[in-house]
């Protein structure tokens, strides 16, 4: 699919001294001539390369912990679109979370994961994975302690343990530091250290506001101890083992130490083009090595598994269901002794048995709901990719396009014959999903909600998209809808409001029906659902996203050039970025373009020379 893009910079025409630059101005319409010929189109690129066109403001605030990462990413982007204007600051990730939620920033940072409660206030949030930390606990680096035993540490934080002679230090009182209520650093500290043995930080304990701050307060006091984020260690202060274990990202990424944490950006609904392109950025190569750099961990740092073996089960989604079973059969094929069992059942369905422990991973094609995070507050929820919902009908129908209100019309019961929208003389037959599919969530969200209607009660009821798509490909009556992966020749996708149901419209936010697909676990992952989860995010993952009908999480095809903003396009960690110009089909007006532009470059040559 791909075509060889050539790009001619155009620098600065000075002068003319004579007939061979004339000349050489001919060969080069020539040249380009040629290559219009064979169906390679031209496209001319400004001078400061890609992507240069990104304008406008973006706002972002929490975590202290992402804030060096946002930072740098600020930075790097800002120098690549001297448009762009980005404005970091902290404040924690409660603030974060909150700000974003409330509409008064654009995209918020966190350090731990959205809460239950923070979902149900604020149901439209969008957390994206876009690295892992740990927090490690720091003393001064002349402290004659290097380790503690976990309940050491919660007794410690709790001002059970007062002195360090107790611990076999010096005898001298011990000064706790801590962070503030709504901090990430602080909550997931709370999470691994004090919530295990039912204790609480102690109320004297000095909080500070930041993990610089703590940092630096803890490296000026030789009797003090606190807690940063392990990207916040440095040799001014001595980070001490949990148990025997060091606090590296070598021993985070094996699971031997305990203290892990996921870090996210977060939007208010679906990211705008501004809000994507930085959330691109930073999970494409280049962020992820700023990740890295700033002592994180990347979202696919973890090492290739190669001796995994044992058991799992995922279920929910019919529509990740062909992704979960090709990556499965994959990695199965890489592992011999891993064996994986895949089964559907609806998105709720899904989400309801990892929630209950009775599978390993949950499959879910839309949000979970705040109530289902109410009941099960530990859900994880990793997105994998994106899918659109196409309204479908038999080949044979005369009816190729709808309007929005035509097509909740028909779902609701009001619009009973195909006669009624241009077809034939013959009663609709309404195909629907189960209640829980996430299908018909996503339907009813973009279709039925707007309009206030609900899917009529006689629609035919079937329990996958397989099901649905076989229903519609053998009823020359029927209509129904199916995730866009499942859209062949078998069915006939009807455009919504005068736009096709395709990855491109999806891209480029001209079709409205829009998705993202999870894999979901209760609480961190464990080694195989991680190293499931990692797989399915890899390079070779987002291919079989991307073959299956899908759109990748990372690595999506860039959309057509448009006169506004072109955002970064996503890639995985483990590829370059694609510039961001697209190759025009030959199809297109490329071929007169070339000639024009070929034209005008010999006019101008010609005309420096006449004025000599």
């Amino acid at each position: 699919m791909e075509k060889l893009l050539y790009r001619f910079q155009i620098n600065y025409i000075l002068e003319v001294k004579n007939m061979e630059k004339i000349k050489a101005v001919v060969i080069v319409a020539i040249v380009v001539a040629a290559i219009a010929t064979i169906g390679t189109a031209v496209v001319l690129m400004p001078a400061q390369g890609s992507p240069a066109e990104l304008s406008g403001e973006l706002t972002i605030a929490g975590s202290t912990t992402v804030l060096p990462i946002n930072q740098e990413c600020a930075r790097l982007l800002m120098d690549k679109n001297p448009a762009l204007r980005i404005s970091i600051s902290g404040g924690g990730s409660g603030h974060g979370v909150k700000s974003v939620g409330a509409g008064e920033i654009d995209i918020g940072a966190a350090s731990r994961d959205v809460k239950s409660k923070e979902m149900a206030t604020y149901p439209d949030l969008k957390p994206v994975g876009i690295g892992k930390d740990s927090v490690a606990i720091v003393v001064h680096p002349s402290n004659g302690v290097s380790e503690l035993t976990m309940e050491q540490a919660s007794k410690i934080f709790s001002g059970e343990i007062k002195n360090w002679k107790e611990l076999g230090g010096a005898d001298e009182a011990i000064r706790v530091i801590t962070r503030e209520e709504g901090s990430g650093t602080r909550e997931v500290f709370e999470k691994y250290v004090m919530k295990p043995s039912e204790k609480e930080i102690a109320g004297k304990a000095s909080v500070k506001p930041s993990n610089g701050e703590v940092r630096a307060t803890v490296s000026g006091d030789k009797k003090s101890i606190g807690y940063v984020s392990l990207g916040y260690v440095d040799p001014s202060v001595k980070a001490v083992k949990i148990d025997g274990v060091e606090a590296t990202v070598e021993n985070v990424l094996s699971d031997k130490y305990p203290i892990v944490r996921t870090l996210y950006l977060i939007t208010k609904g679906e990211p705008n083009e501004l809000e994507e392109a930085f959330i691109d950025f930073v999970l494409s190569e280049e962020g992820q090595n700023v990740v890295e750099d700033m002592g994180y961990i990347k979202v696919a740092a973890a090492p290739t598994p190669a001796e995994l073996s044992g058991k799992l089960a995922i279920a929910g989604s019919t529509t990740v269901l062909p992704i979960n079973q090709e990556c499965a059969r994959l990695l199965m094929e890489k592992n011999p002794a891993l064996r994986i069992s895949i089964s559907g059942g609806g998105s709720g369905h899904g989400v309801k048995s990892v929630g209950a422990g009775e599978i390993d991973i949950g499959a879910a094609s839309r949000d979970v709901k705040s109530k289902e995070m109410e009941r099960y507050p530990d859900l994880k929820p990793v997105g994998i990719g994106k899918d659109s919902v196409a309204v479908v009908v038999h080949p044979s129908n005369g009816v190729s396009e709808l309007t929005m209100e035509q097509a909740s019309k028909i779902f609701a019961g009001e619009i009973k014959n195909w006669k009624d929208i241009g077809g034939a003389d013959e009663a609709i037959r309404v195909i629907t999903r189960e209640e829980g599919s996430g299908t018909r969530e996503v339907f009813e969200k973009f279709v039925m909600k707007p309009s206030e209607k609900e899917i009529a009660g006689k629609a035919s009821v079937k329990p996958s998209n397989g099901e649905v798509r076989a229903t519609v490909s053998g009823d020359k009556k029927s209509i129904g809808y199916v995730s866009l992966g499942y859209v062949d020749p078998s069915v006939k996708a009807v455009k919504i409001d005068g736009v096709e149901a395709t990855v491109e419209n999806v891209l480029s936010d001209k079709y409205p029906i829009v998705r993202t697909l999870y894999l979901i676990t209760k609480g961190e992952p464990n080694e195989l659902e991680e190293a499931f989860i990692d797989f399915v995010l890899s390079e070779e993952g987002q291919n079989v996203v991307e073959d299956m009908g899908y759109i990748k999480l990372t690595g999506e095809m860039t959309p057509a050039p448009t006169p506004k903003v072109t955002p970064t396009p996503k890639v995985t960690p483990t590829q370059t970025p694609m510039p961001t110009a697209t190759p025009t089909p030959t199809s297109t007006p490329g071929f007169e373009a070339v000639f024009a532009i070929a034209g005008l470059l010999a006019i101008a040559y010609a005309t420096l020379r006449r004025r000599k």
